[in-house]
Formats: structure tokens, C-alpha cells, sequence
């Protein structure tokens, strides 16, 4: 189990930031990993165009793509980028095609 926890850590890390780890715990990695996410504005700015651009396409149902909007506040979340409720209301329904 641990190895499987290790193993997702390294490869959201990639190469670079997974050779400046000295010791590879799990918590270590996972420490990599939270403050490679949350120093990277290219990150931020990256998952805030994912956001704004998001839309659900007809071919699929709603109940499929409603999963992959809440993984990108999810994400944004974590790098602590705050977003009221009515703003991310504002958001999903420009992400629905009219």
C-alpha cells in the first residue's frame, strides 16, 4: 500500500522535483509534492484557466462531467486559492452548453 502511495506521489511530483528529496518517506514526498503545488503560480494560473474554460459537452451526461468541475475546485482548493459560492455557482453554469 505504501508503495502504491509512493509511487502516485512520484509521478504528480515528476523527475526534478523528485531527486531533490533526500529522504523518501511517504510524509516527506507528500510535503515535496504540497509545496511544489502551492509555490508554482504557473500552477495557479494553469488550474484557474482549466476552471474558466471548463465546459460539459452533450456527449456526455452531466452526472460524468460534474466529477471532473468539483476535481478542479478540489485542486485549486489545496493550493488555497479561495473561491466563494457564488462564484464557483457562476462558474458551473457557464460550463453548461446551452
Amino acid at each position: 500500500m505504501i508503495n502504491k502511495i509512493k509511487n502516485a506521489i512520484t509521478l504528480c511530483l515528476g523527475k526534478k522535483a523528485f531527486r531533490k528529496i533526500e529522504k523518501r518517506t511517504v510524509a516527506s514526498m507528500w510535503m515535496k509534492l504540497y509545496h511544489t503545488m502551492t509555490k508554482s503560480l504557473a500552477h495557479k494560473i494553469y488550474l484557474k484557466q482549466e476552471l474558466n474554460l471548463f465546459k460539459m459537452t452533450k456527449s456526455r451526461m452531466m452526472v460524468e462531467q460534474v466529477p471532473d468541475f468539483n476535481k478542479i475546485l478540489d485542486y485549486l482548493e489545496i493550493i488555497e486559492v479561495k473561491l466563494e459560492n457564488k462564484d464557483k455557482v457562476l462558474l458551473f453554469l457557464n460550463a453548461l452548453q446551452v
